[in-house]
């Protein structure tokens, strides 16, 4: 699948959006439990936070997906378009509930 100019905007803006909601680190690891055993989550050897940013691994693998990484605590998510309009959404409602 080629990665196109509006894919890349669209995760741009969505992108932007998680980091207005700077995510926890607390956030990023529940999420990653509840969505464990999905290829958007994989588990990272370094503890620390990391991203989010936009990473296009097309200059790795011919028309390479392009995602948005950010993970803590041993998880790395690495959010498409879907699932991150879903980590966003995830964000919002666990914080409406505290």
């Amino acid at each position: 699948m080629r990665t196109n100019d509006k894919t890349v905007r669209e995760l741009e803006q969505l992108l932007s959006i998680i980091r207005t909601l700077s995510p926890t680190c607390e956030e990023i690891r529940s999420y990653g439990v509840k969505h464990a055993g999905f290829e958007q989550v994989t588990y990272a050897r370094d503890q620390t936070y990391f991203g989010p940013y936009l990473h296009n691994t097309k200059t790795l693998k011919e028309y390479g997906p392009i995602h948005i990484d950010i993970g803590c605590g041993g998880i790395h998510l690495m959010l498409s378009k879907g699932s991150a309009t879903t980590f966003i959404e995830y964000v919002r409602n666990s914080r409406a509930l505290n």
